[in-house]
């Protein structure tokens, strides 16, 4: 009952069990440096935030990149001795305010991922990673741990597996429903027969549903498509890795839809499907990577119907960018309902457009979908055994500045 009332006080529907979309984001360590911040996240309309990343050690420690942006940077007043500060003193203090949101630790990355096979493959590694990881949650307050491995060769499939079958037991041993989810190749015939033992053990996969063309294409194509495009045959798409994680016996509940909040610029081409140049552009770099928040505001955007996919020409300049907008986003809400998947998941949060306005895409699926059908199961606030006063304390709600 306390739960409850804590829930319609706040504002939360408990639409707990399967049939609850879930809308992941990720949210970057790196994110505050651009002046992104935990408080600028959009709390009342997402069920699971990854923090990225905590990066895993040879010897099964773990340590952040960041260590002052996580623990240590002051917002508003200093917490006080033995207080967490950082971007967990603020998620600990807007967890209190959005009892829906559950947030969770991103292990490993793109560059954080080296340790992992070695750890995997031995016992005693592993019961330390996961000793050490399930700490660091309780200490942080979280609810849920996210390993981001990139990527499990098919021969290290089977130790993947150990080490989340490992996680798992650890987590059923907490007296609060802990989740475990995984970051999954977006492309298929990754995992083949590996596939049913690895989706045992999790909650859900985050599917990388993207990255399906870049620098390395011969020509300018999408890189997030729900379909392939009749013009590139074989091409990769959304639907074909769904398809795979379904045949090789996923359930679908558990597969949630990876959508990029960043475009892809090719440069001195004549238009989708043509050769292109190499970037020297971009909005954090010469690389041809445009957070979607910079393209949604000038683009004359075009959608092909049958790739279910956004991109936009400008002639002047001969760029093709391609990026997610509403109407492809509303096509992907289309397809997790008619599959019965478990949500979407977005990488990653600064890259939006404002909150709640009609060109966000988190808005975009939050409506599309209804918060009533979203979940938002209450988070924990209780862990007594945290290293951390404001994290220890039920009631420390009281302690923050607004």
């Amino acid at each position: 009952m306390v739960r409850v009332a804590l829930a319609l006080a706040w504002g939360v529907t408990c639409v707990a069990g399967l049939g609850a979309f879930r809308n992941v984001v990720y949210f970057l360590e790196w994110g505050v440096y651009r002046d992104f911040h935990i408080a600028n996240l959009d709390w009342s309309r997402t069920t699971h935030v990854n923090y990225a990343f905590a990066m895993p050690q040879a010897d099964g420690s773990i340590k952040f990149l960041d260590e002052f942006a996580a623990t240590e940077r002051i917002y508003g007043r200093d917490l006080g001795p033995g207080a967490v500060q950082g971007c967990f003193g603020q998620v600990n203090k807007f967890k209190r305010r959005f009892r829906g949101t559950k947030f969770g630790l991103s292990f490993g990355g793109w560059s954080g991922s080296g340790p992992f096979p070695a750890i995997a493959a031995s016992p005693s590694l592993r019961t330390t990673f996961v000793s050490n990881a399930v700490a660091l949650m309780i200490d942080l307050g979280l609810d849920f741990i996210d390993i981001d491995w990139e990527y499990p060769s098919r021969d290290q499939l089977p130790a993947f597996s150990a080490l989340l079958r490992d996680l798992r037991s650890a987590l059923h041993q907490l007296p609060f429903r802990a989740e475990l989810s995984i970051a999954a190749p977006g492309f298929p015939a990754q995992w083949g027969t590996a596939t049913a033992s690895i989706c045992e053990h999790v909650d859900f996969l985050n599917l990388m549903t993207y990255e399906y063309a870049g620098t390395w294409s011969g020509r300018a194509a999408f890189h997030s498509n729900l379909f392939p495009s009749p013009q590139l045959p074989g091409s990769s798409s959304v639907d074909a890795a769904v398809t795979d994680y379904l045949r090789n016996k996923c359930p679908s509940e558990k597969l949630v839809v990876g959508v990029p909040l960043y475009g892809k610029a090719f440069e001195h081409t004549r238009g989708l499907f043509a050769t292109f140049a190499p970037p020297t552009t971009g909005s954090h770099g010469p690389d041809g990577l445009w957070d979607y928040k910079d393209i949604a505001p000038t683009a004359v955007a075009r959608f092909d119907a049958v790739a279910k996919a956004t991109y936009a020409y400008n002639s002047s300049t001969r760029t093709v960018t391609v990026y997610d907008d509403p109407r492809s986003v509303a096509a992907k809400v289309a397809y997790i309902k008619q599959h019965r998947l478990g949500g979407l998941m977005f990488w990653e949060a600064s890259g939006d457009a404002p909150a709640g306005s009609n060109a966000s895409l988190l808005t975009t699926f939050t409506t599309l979908v209804g918060k009533e059908n979203m979940d938002f199961r209450v988070n924990n606030l209780q862990y007594p055994h945290s290293r951390y006063t404001n994290v220890r304390r039920p009631n420390f709600l009281g302690g923050y500045d607004d």
